[in-house]
């Protein structure tokens, strides 16, 4: 093994050794980053027409920095992205205690292990300060399913029960929801989920269940507001098929069994005509919570295809 300095894209010669044996060459800045010297040992992954090699040291801490101070808008989405990403450190540029206001909310509520360490004039460093280890993926990414499961179910029985204070808590739930997507997201930047197609299909389905979840989010904000949260009984059932849908999906998910795929799909075509329907038969004030139900029968579906895709 040799290091040489490189930038991504880049293309290695084969270099052979004997009969049997042929060496290419580690980027230099990966195998610094990763502190690997001479003797050391990776793991070797082949994965179709790629060969993955990953390091068995921890990988030294990655910075980044950005400047936020003219993000007016757009300040906190940058500090998610650089999380996201995976970054150990980011040191922020703001414009004012406010701006720092929000950026520490959004690292208290929904970034795990992010705090500000060091704090100056109008500049603050953020540092992981939790360990990140790949074991910890499957029972985070459980966790989502079951906290989405539990804002459908809490929402529905929040609705059929008269107890629209209880919205609350789905409000509540749905920011945890975010924190363990984000978490995961940023588990897969990191370290992978495995092969390279493996780790593609499951931060889209981690995606798509954050975007369900934000449908039962609007859900909430609606109804919490609306003045009349009585619900035709077409929308209800609706909403309960919605959830036996995405109930459905969670047991594919971790036992994917083609009649249960077939089931589901089943199930969408009918559910989409029924939506449409509930649109015509019902009053425009449940028009707010049937467009959610559908946008949430359609993002189950599409999550059906997505784990089709990790059978293959």
């Amino acid at each position: 093994m040799y290091f040489s300095d490189c930038k991504q894209p880049v293309k290695r010669k084969v270099i052979q050794i004997a009969e049997s044996t042929q060496l290419v060459s580690l980027p230099r800045k990966w195998a610094l980053q990763h502190n690997l010297k001479k003797g050391d040992e990776v793991e070797v992954i082949e994965d179709g027409e790629r060969v993955v090699i990953r390091a068995a040291k921890e990988a030294k801490p990655e910075t980044t920095k950005i400047d936020v101070s003219k993000a007016v808008r757009l300040a906190e989405r940058y500090l998610i992205a650089a999380y996201r990403s995976g970054y150990d450190e980011v040191e922020v540029i703001y414009d004012n205690p406010t701006m720092l206001q929000r950026l520490q909310h959004t690292a208290s509520s929904i970034l795990m292990g992010f705090e500000i360490v060091n704090q100056g004039e109008r500049t603050c460093v953020f540092r992981n300060i939790s360990s990140s280890l790949s074991s910890e993926f499957d029972n985070v990414l459980r966790r989502v399913f079951f906290i989405t499961l539990a804002l459908a179910r809490n929402t529905h029985d929040a609705i059929t029960q008269k107890r629209f204070e209880r919205l609350t808590e789905g409000l509540a739930l749905e920011t945890t929801n975010n924190k363990f997507t984000l978490f995961c997201q940023r588990l897969l930047n990191k370290q992978g989920g495995g092969s390279y197609r493996l780790t593609t299909y499951l931060f889209l389905t981690i995606y798509q269940l954050e975007k369900i979840a934000d449908h039962y989010k609007y859900i909430c904000e609606h109804l919490l507001k609306a003045k009349n949260r009585k619900l035709h009984a077409k929308t209800l059932k609706l909403f309960q098929q919605a959830n036996d849908q995405l109930n459905s999906y969670y047991e594919l998910f971790y036992k994917y069994d083609l009649q249960k795929a077939e089931e589901i799909a089943k199930n969408y075509h009918t559910l989409e005509a029924s939506a449409e329907h509930a649109f015509n038969d019902t009053p425009s004030s449940d028009d707010e919570i049937i467009h959610n139900l559908l946008s949430i029968v359609q993002l189950t579906f599409n999550l059906v295809g997505i784990r089709i895709g990790m059978e293959i």
